[in-house]
């Protein structure tokens, strides 16, 4: 493949050579060229393949970097982002120190059930979607029931886990969704308030009635940065527990 293809690296108005190049190599990922986890040409390589100086697919590489899309290993090389993986939302809380192995936390499927798509999240997801796959789950760390979760996936894009039996379902999603439906979730965004807990959710996490609650709503995204899930976490408010430096 010479730099003469249709891979051209020619800058468009208003945009840098460097910048038009890392749409190009986005565009690559985006068609299931590059697949998550898979190691991407040297930039040598691609910046013979594209016919620009090695400095320019440097830059172009380290915009994919920083979007999270693209990761350097020394001594690897750069590959695509197999998403994310971890219990992300446990930071928030002070029991989430406990999560001392891959083991923890389990996961209790209470109710999954296909819905029609609520007013409120139409909007939310890509090619506004008629039908949800509504999952209801505990999470729970050494037995005790810690965290309350709803979750909203897009059908059909999600249907392969309509035939999954609760009781097969993975204690960590994103990973699921990456090997059963090839959704990869590369991002997401969080969204906190406190409410009373309802009866029924203070005594499933075993708490006296009115507990406050600690609400994390969340925004999952997949590599083309369109919403693939909604969830929302339930938890005691008395456990919230954050740090963050401040510049």
């Amino acid at each position: 493949m010479t730099a003469k293809s249709s891979r051209s690296a020619t800058p468009k108005r208003g945009t840098t050579r460097h910048g038009e190049l890392a749409a190009l190599l986005k565009q690559r990922v985006y068609a299931g060229e590059w697949k998550p986890g898979a190691l991407i040409p040297a930039e040598s390589e691609l910046a013979l393949v594209y016919g620009v100086a090695l400095g320019t697919m440097r830059q172009a590489i380290q915009t994919l970097v920083e979007e999270k899309l693209l990761l350097r290993h020394h001594g690897r090389g750069t590959m695509v982002s197999r998403g994310l993986t971890g219990n992300t939302i446990f930071r928030f809380f002070r029991f989430g120190a406990a999560l001392i192995s891959e083991d923890m936390p389990t996961a209790r499927i209470l109710v999954k059930e296909t819905i029609a798509t609520p007013e409120e999240l139409v909007t939310i997801f890509e090619n506004r979607p008629r039908k949800l796959l509504l999952v209801e789950r505990c999470r729970m760390i050494e037995g005790l029931p810690r965290l309350l979760e709803k979750i909203w996936v897009p059908l059909p894009a999600f249907s392969a886990l309509t035939r999954l039996p609760g009781t097969a379902w993975a204690d960590r999603l994103y990973p699921m969704y990456a090997q059963r439906c090839n959704v990869v979730v590369l991002k997401a965004s969080d969204h906190l308030h406190v409410r009373p807990m309802a009866a029924a959710e203070s005594a499933m996490l075993e708490l006296k009635r009115g507990n406050p609650g600690l609400v994390v709503r969340r925004r999952s995204f997949d590599i083309k940065g369109h919403c693939v899930e909604v969830r929302e976490a339930l938890a005691d408010a008395n456990e919230f527990e954050l740090e963050m430096p401040v510049y």
